[in-house]
């Protein structure tokens, strides 16, 4: 798989601040195994509300295979965990979500 694009992610964040509610993150390549699951992690420095952070990336997941649409269909978890890296200890996190997608067509 390729291109692992969650878009928005409800993040919470201590202690609490001004801090964006929401992220986003991309994770390029994930190997999916012969029992058809998956796991995918990233990381990458960057600024996360005007602060320098550190972003660490997780996504697993399963292809169930079809559903009675005859549409192929996978499910997992996935979590972002954002450290700030300047003076003030503190951190943001998606904690565990869960995912599930269809492909058509």
């Amino acid at each position: 798989m390729t291109d692992i694009t969650i878009p928005l992610i409800a993040l919470s964040c201590a202690p609490p601040g001004n801090y964006p509610s929401t992220d986003k993150f991309l994770i390029s390549t994930a190997t999916v195994n012969r029992d058809g699951s998956f796991n995918a992690n990233g990381s990458q420095v960057g600024v996360f509300a005007g602060a320098k952070a550190r972003f660490t990336y997780s996504f697993t997941g399963y292809f169930q295979g079809m559903n009675s649409r005859g549409e192929a269909t996978a499910s997992g978890i996935f979590r972002e965990d954002i450290v700030f890296t300047d003076s003030a200890p503190h951190v943001c996190t998606s904690n565990e979500q869960s995912w599930t997608a269809n492909r058509t067509g």
